[in-house]
């Protein structure tokens, strides 16, 4: 019976963790287009000089084009540049 006390203080600290960890990774997630955007899309933006190597324009497109291979960065061609 005191399990069932304290059920409802453990969801909410769980839930609590769950909010805490999304936003982590929208701040990572804001951070990184942040140095994509200072860094290398004024010349591989879709206006860019160099769109003929590699175009940052969207996740899926550096996906299809193989640029950014998920949950293997070695192999990832943007990794290595």
């Amino acid at each position: 019976m005191k399990i069932s006390r304290y059920l409802p203080i453990v969801i909410l600290i769980c839930l609590g963790l769950a909010f805490t960890t999304a936003d982590a990774q929208e701040n990572l997630a804001q951070q990184a287009y942040l140095i994509l955007e200072n860094r290398c899309l004024t010349c591989h933006g879709p206006n860019g000089s160099f769109t003929e190597n590699l175009v940052i324009d969207s996740a899926t497109g550096l996906i299809d084009t193989g640029a950014i291979v998920p949950g293997q960065p070695l192999t990832s061609n943007l990794y290595t540049r």
